[in-house]
Formats: structure tokens, sequence, C-alpha cells
């Protein structure tokens, strides 16, 4: 029998390495079509919207984000 690609819970340090590469997926994306918030995480379809965060990234939280500011794109990794 073959073994899973995945197992789960996935380690905490493999779901860091996905984090960041999502976050520069994210950061290309940004450059050619800007959006107003990039959620990085398992089930982040509607947890929250870039008004609610009012330009600001949660202290901390099991989602990572990507918000747009004057001086670039802003990453905030989950970390919970």
């Amino acid at each position: 029998m073959a073994e899973p690609l995945l197992t789960w819970p996935v380690p905490a340090a493999t779901w860091r390495a996905w984090s960041r590469w999502l976050a520069g997926v994210g950061t290309e994306v940004f450059e050619r079509a800007p959006f107003s918030l990039g959620v990085i995480g398992w089930e982040v379809s509607g947890c929250t919207d870039a008004a609610a965060l009012a330009d600001r990234l949660p202290q901390e939280g099991g989602i990572g984000f990507l918000l747009p500011q004057a001086e670039g794109l802003l990453y905030g990794a989950a970390n919970d």
C-alpha cells in the first residue's frame, strides 16, 4: 500500500513553509491584480474582510493575512 502524501495533522513546520509559499504566490498575484485582502489558512472563506481589519493585522490567530498598505503588501503569518 502506498504511503499517504499528507498526514493529518500537518506538522507545524510544513504548514509554515506552505504558508510562506502561498504568501509569495499572493504577492505575485497582487502585482498583477490588486486585491483588498488575502487570507491563508484552512477554511478561511468569510472569516473576516478588509474593512473589519481596518488596515491592521491581528496580533494573533490561526490565519495568515496579505494586507495592502501604502508601502506595499504586508504579510502577517498565522501565529497560534
